[in-house]
């Protein structure tokens, strides 16, 4: 398969159509030649931490919208190949959106998780008409939204160092969240919080059925069997199968 690194322009010439030589597809390569209905189906790998602008390994927002504009222009069906523990949730957004738009168009996407597919990975996967399993171990759900941000108040003191901030008067409510959360506030960090869990809780409810109460909703991670039962997957699957 192509590296996972997908911020360059280059990885576009290492997408493999099914009918084409690709490393990944050489155990079906006797199966497909001369097959036209495997000519506008195409796979793309997802993998890693999702952002903007990695330079690790991981799946760079804008890059991949990049990609799916490109194959857009000839698929009919994209595999999008998932092993991501999510990610930033603008970044997130931004891919969601790409997917909703290209499936108003026609195309048809199919997540098939080969590891992990967890908050904004799983908000991807989400996005798609079905989501597949590859084995039973998979890891997939982590729906939610949470903050992660660093006081160095502490650490800058012992270095002498005094970090002063002045607002304007016309500008009082900025930064308040992280202002109130670095005085033992979360109050204001948590509503932030809140509105993007309930907007995940709702692309979930309407695209995969799943009644409003349910457990998968509290932000746990379920294996592939539990995950099925719930609703959050569709099958345990080999790819060939997805293909053939």
């Amino acid at each position: 398969m192509a590296n996972v690194n997908i911020k360059k322009k280059e990885f576009l010439n290492s997408i493999k159509c099914l009918t084409q030589d690709g490393e990944m597809l050489n155990m079906f390569r006797n199966n497909w030649q001369g097959r036209e209905d495997f000519a506008k189906t195409f796979i793309i790998p997802f993998h890693g931490e999702i952002n903007f602008n990695n330079w690790w390994d991981g799946v760079d927002a804008d890059g991949f919208c990049e990609v799916l504009n490109e194959l857009a222009k000839e698929a009919e069906i994209i595999i999008i190949e998932i092993n991501s523990p999510g990610g930033d949730p603008i970044a997130t957004s931004l891919i969601t959106a790409k997917i909703k738009k290209l499936t108003e168009s026609g195309i048809e996407f199919i997540a098939y998780i080969s590891g992990e597919a967890l908050s904004g990975a799983y908000a991807v996967a989400n996005e798609c008409a079905a989501i597949f399993l590859a084995h039973n171990l998979c890891v997939i759900g982590s729906i939610g939204a949470y903050f992660e941000f660093r006081d160095f108040s502490e650490k800058y003191k012992k270095e002498g160092i005094s970090v002063i901030e002045v607002y304007s008067q016309y500008s009082a409510e900025k930064n308040l969240a992280i202002r109130k959360a670095l005085e033992g506030d979360f109050s204001e960090i948590e509503k932030e919080a809140d509105k993007i869990a309930l907007m995940f809780r709702e692309d979930v409810i309407r695209n995969r059925g799943i009644d409003a109460d349910s457990i998968v909703f509290k932000g746990n991670h379920y294996y592939s069997e539990e995950a099925i039962l719930l609703k959050l997957a569709d099958g345990i699957i080999d790819l060939e199968k997805i293909i053939f």
